[in-house]
Formats: structure tokens, sequence, C-alpha cells
């Protein structure tokens, strides 16, 4: 979870992806993303996986929260991410 001060939000940006998915399209690994200090399935953003580079992610309020989920079959590259701190649609460098 990133949790971002009082008055400002989170925004994540994913700068490389590559978790394992099927020939189907199925994610076998994943990155989950909710939009909310917990994992709650109303607040869910997305659950991604493949190569395709996922879109920036800010927060409605402080907190995004991400799950991760991995099986030790194949190692792909993973997910490199920063984030930062903003006031309304603003951003704090």
């Amino acid at each position: 979870m990133i949790t971002s001060p009082d008055g400002t939000k989170v925004s994540v940006f994913v700068e490389d992806f590559q978790l394992e998915m099927d020939s189907t399209g199925d994610c076998i690994d994943s990155l989950e993303v909710y939009d909310s200090d917990m994992a709650d399935v109303d607040k869910l953003v997305g659950v991604y996986c493949g190569s395709l580079i996922p879109p920036v992610f800010t927060a409605s309020g402080q907190s995004l929260f991400f799950v991760f989920k991995s099986d030790s079959a194949l190692n792909y590259r993973g997910f490199n991410a920063s984030f930062e701190f903003g006031e309304g649609n603003g951003i704090i460098v």
C-alpha cells in the first residue's frame, strides 16, 4: 500500500512490466491494483499481466493498494514502478 500525506493524492507510474500470461491471455502472475487502503473488490482498478505497461494509477483519495501474485513455474522480469504525491491534478516532485 502507498498512502500520501493529508491533502494530497498518490500517483503510481509503471516503468517496466512483464508478468507471466498464458496463450489465451489469462494471467498466471498478476498485479492487482485497488483505489483503496485494502483489497476491496468494489475498488478494484484492474488486474494486469503480460508485457503491456499499465496506465498511470492516481488514487481518488490518499491510498493505492497492490497485490502481486506469482507462481514458481517461470520467471519473468516483473515490474518497476515509482510514485509521486500531488495536490489535485498537480504533482509534487
